[in-house]
């Protein structure tokens, strides 16, 4: 199971962590501030579980918005943290806090069931997405709009021609969710979702 905890200021939600529940927990993304961490733990209390059965916080990246509630949330609930190995130092100046799990592109974490490490350089060097079952968590690597999905952001991309290319090798995975962390969630037929943005990416 993966819930979505949106993170709204003034109103609107502006970025979005995930929590997947196989048994142990584990934490996509933590928002950018305390206030994101405390989401986050009411949403673990809500599913019946405790914030110290978090195992692993998972980082897509180590840009603000995913990364600033990190310090508290690690603080309280003493879980290990994962990021691609290019964002880790980086993750720590911004944090203070250790990256204990350096992964490179294809690693399988043995964490919920299992979940596989996608590196897609472009938004950041280190930008990852990840496999769990079915289900594809794309950080920042795509963006949801309306029920249909989006290319990632030209204006916060390092480097936005690879972060395209990146996109493209996401067709050799097998999956039916997609879960992005600017916009709405695809539920169902999500890799036809990712064809047909590609298809328009190509034109």
């Amino acid at each position: 199971m993966i819930s979505t905890i949106k993170h709204s200021l003034f109103g609107l939600t502006t970025v979005k962590s995930f929590l997947l529940d196989d048994g142990e927990l584990v934490l996509v993304d933590t928002g950018y501030s305390g206030r994101c961490a405390q989401n986050i733990l009411n949403a673990v209390r809500k599913i019946g579980r405790r914030p110290d059965e978090i195992k692993l916080c998972l980082l897509t990246h180590r840009h603000f918005d995913h990364v600033k509630g990190l310090r508290r949330l690690r603080d309280l609930c003493g879980f290990k943290v994962a990021a691609h190995q290019a964002e880790a130092e980086a993750i720590t100046e911004a944090t203070g806090v250790e990256v204990d799990v350096r992964a490179e592109d294809g690693d399988f974490l043995p964490f919920a069931g299992g979940l596989r490490i996608i590196h897609m350089p472009g938004h950041t060097e280190g930008n990852i997405s990840l496999l769990a079952g079915r289900a594809l968590i794309v950080g920042d690597s795509i963006r949801g709009n309306r029920g249909s999905l989006r290319p990632p952001s030209r204006r916060f991309s390092e480097d936005y021609g690879l972060a395209i290319q990146s996109v493209l090798r996401l067709t050799e995975l097998d999956f039916d969710e997609v879960y992005v962390s600017h916009g709405r969630n695809i539920e169902r037929n999500g890799k036809e979702q990712i064809t047909n943005l590609i298809k328009r990416l190509k034109m």
